[in-house]
């Protein structure tokens, strides 16, 4: 369909060695792709040491970069300190909004974030701040973000919580999801509103 890289998670479920891992990655890397690590789901039972990552990026050339959703400085760190020394190409993303700002100060390269989604202006101000080295300016947006990020905490699911805050700030979304999810109601709505009510205006 026309992209440029697909993003893998690690398979899930069934705990598997990093042996395991590297031959299943060898095979999907056939194809450009980002690695996905996703500790924030209590569904990943295969994680991505940095030596694994290292390895697979010194291997495969159409392993991009990684996107780092996890809530580890020290993870982010030493992918970034192992794999960008031989690999200046490979991309290394943090998923989480309130890590935005340290990825960049530790060398990494940006993000992917769901909060982005509906308040792609704060994302934009901090990358913009930081690469004009105005790091005042990009902290006090790492701060919104901070803030921003509790959105995931006030809705009984992710996509619910995302939904909601689209739809608040105007963008054009249906409010459905999936089953078993469901979107909240009023109550949850509101706490959202009073959330962005004091981070955005």
């Amino acid at each position: 369909m026309g992209a440029d890289f697909a993003v893998i998670a690690p398979p899930y479920y069934c705990p598997l060695s990093e042996g395991t891992l590297f031959k299943h990655y060898s095979i999907v890397a056939e194809k450009p792709i980002f690695l996905l690590y996703f500790t924030t789901s209590p569904l990943c039972a295969n994680p991505l040491s940095p030596s694994l990552i290292k390895r697979l990026a010194d291997e495969y050339s159409n392993i991009a970069g990684v996107k780092e959703t996890i809530d580890s400085v020290n993870h982010v760190r030493d992918v970034i300190l192992s794999v960008k020394g031989d690999r200046k190409d490979f991309k290394v993303f943090t998923g989480l909004d309130h890590h935005f700002f340290n990825t960049l100060a530790l060398g990494g390269d940006g993000s992917i974030m769901a909060c982005a989604n509906f308040a792609p202006e704060v994302h934009l101000a901090l990358w913009k701040a930081f690469q004009r080295k105005r790091f005042k300016d990009s902290l006090r947006e790492a701060r919104k973000l901070a803030k921003l990020s509790r959105v995931y905490d006030m809705a009984s699911s992710f996509g619910s919580a995302i939904k909601i805050a689209m739809a608040l700030r105007g963008f054009s979304i249906k409010p459905v999801l999936r089953p078993p999810h469901i979107m909240d109601g009023n109550e949850v709505r509101e706490e959202i509103r009073k959330l962005l009510k004091e981070v955005l205006d």
